[in-house]
This record gives structure tokens, sequence and C-alpha cells, in this order.
């Protein structure tokens, strides 16, 4: 028995090894697909495309079944306002991944954006199919249809369709757990319109984990719209706005960093950082005016 006994500990033994020596640089290929990832990411929030294709060739040559490095791939296509090639990678997620409606309702922002000859009606039977694809489909649908739907605000908003883009980026905020495009398309909305204090209330309500450069961009816009004379801020309040939109234009000016790995390439250039100076009006000579935190 004590025979056997060490017989078959020997064979669970070598089984284990075996084990590990097949699953480890499964393991190794997994964490080096998702840093790839994860650089493509940041190079995006850094609107530096160019790094983010690179980052994702990479994860490509890894995983060519990942779905999320080729809707990656097309929002760096994108950014480069190359519609052809990112349609090519929002084929590839199809491909891969058919009931994917959110990845459907990007393309359809991206057709909206890029393609002069998309009709609005068009567009929104696209958004309507991703909606349905979710409801189909994914079991935590909600998050999903936040997105579609701030996905489509987005498109709205830049068809000049303020009003329905603003009341739909609302509703999606409404519903808890909104994506930061809902934040950032609806404080661009109010932008446009020269409401500040609401653009200023919405931009600050994005989590801290979130804030991308264009975040800090529509702060800065934000914020300096309220030193517009109009709105009466007080001495005390105008000082902590400079202070605070100078503080935001040194984090712009700070790209976002990633550790480095002694076995994976790493983002390393960053786009050119544009300053956006603060307007500044004649004071009012109101002081009376509620202190407004900066």
């Amino acid at each position: 028995m004590t025979k056997q006994k060490h017989i078959f500990l020997s064979v669970v033994t070598i089984l284990a090894l075996v084990s590990c020596a097949t699953t480890s640089p499964k393991s190794s290929n997994s964490q080096q697909e998702q840093t790839y990832i994860d650089q493509a990411k940041l190079a995006l929030d850094n609107e530096s495309s160019d790094q983010a294709l690179e980052a994702l060739n990479q994860a490509i040559q890894i995983n060519k079944k990942n779905p999320q490095s080729y809707l990656l791939q097309a929002q760096a296509f994108e950014q480069q306002n190359d519609l052809s090639n990112a349609t090519k990678s929002y084929d590839k997620v199809f491909d891969l991944d058919p009931k994917n409606g959110v990845a459907f309702s990007a393309y359809a922002t991206a057709l909206c954006h890029l393609d002069t000859d998309s009709s609005l009606d068009s567009l929104n039977k696209m958004y309507d199919k991703a909606t349905d694809l979710e409801l189909k489909n994914n079991t935590n649908s909600q998050t999903a249809i936040n997105q579609i739907n701030a996905n489509k605000a987005n498109c709205l908003l830049y068809k000049h369709k303020t009003e329905e883009a603003t009341t739909l980026f609302e509703t999606v905020i409404s519903n808890g757990n909104p994506p930061v495009n809902a934040y950032t398309g609806l404080t661009q909305a109010y932008l446009d319109e020269g409401n500040y204090p609401k653009a200023a209330l919405i931009i600050s309500s994005v989590p801290n984990t979130n804030q991308n450069r264009q975040v800090l961009s529509l702060k800065i816009d934000a914020l300096s719209g309220l030193l517009d004379k109009k709105y009466h801020i007080k001495d005390e309040n105008r000082k902590l706005l400079l202070s605070k939109i100078k503080q935001l234009n040194e984090q712009l000016q700070q790209p976002n960093s990633i550790k480095k790995s002694s076995n994976l390439a790493v983002v390393e250039k960053q786009a050119p950082v544009k300053v956006i100076k603060p307007i500044m009006p004649a004071q009012s000579a109101n002081t009376d005016a509620t202190p407004i935190k900066a």
C-alpha cells in the first residue's frame, strides 16, 4: 500500500507540474495582453491615437479574438478621423461579438461624426437596433442602455439637436451609474447655451477616477465662463476660481503615466498640450453674491 501510495503521489505531482507548465504561458500572455490594452486606454485618454494603435497591435498579436482590442482600435482611428479603418475594426468587433449593442451604438456615433452623408433617421434606427440587442442578450442591460443613450445623445448634440440631447443626457444621469460621456456631453450642451453654472455643476460630478483630459478641459471652460461679469462674482471667489483654473491647467499639462514593465512596450510620448487661458472680464461691482466654491 505504501508503494502504491508513493506512486499515486508521484503521478499527482507530475500532473500538477505539467498543468503549471501548460497554464503559466497562457496566463502570462493574458497579462501582457491586458497591459497593452490598458496602455491603449491611457493613450486614448491622452488623445495619443498613434500610441494607442501601437499598443493595440501588440495586444492583437497576442490574442486575435478579443473584441475589446478591436473596439479600442476603432476609437483610435476615430480620433484620427479615419472612418474607413474604424469601420474595418468595428466589423471585426461584430464578427467576434455580434450581439454587442454598445459597440453597435459606438459605430453609429462614429458615422454621425465622420460620415457627412449619414442621416439622423438612419442613425436613430441604428441606436434602436443597439438597444434591442442589449435588451435581448444582456442580463445587466441598464448600464449598457445608459451607454447607448449617451452615445445617441452625443450624436444629437453633434447634429445641433441640443434640446433633445440635453433631455437624453439628463435621463441617463438620473438613471444612475452613467458613463463619462454623459457628463461631458451634457456639460458641452450647457456650454453651447452659455449656461456656465450648470456646466460647472455637471462636470464637477464626474468621479475622480475618470478625470481624463476632456474632463479637465471642460472644467476649465465651465469655470472660466463663471468669471463673466454677469455672474457678479465676489473678489474672493474670483481669486478662488482663477486659482482653480490655474491648477486644472497644470493638471492638463501633466500626462497620465503608466508603470514600466521590463518586457512590455510602454506609452512614453505624449500629445502636445494646449493651455487654456481663463476669460478675464471686467470685475463686477456687486460683491454681495453668494460665495462660489472653486
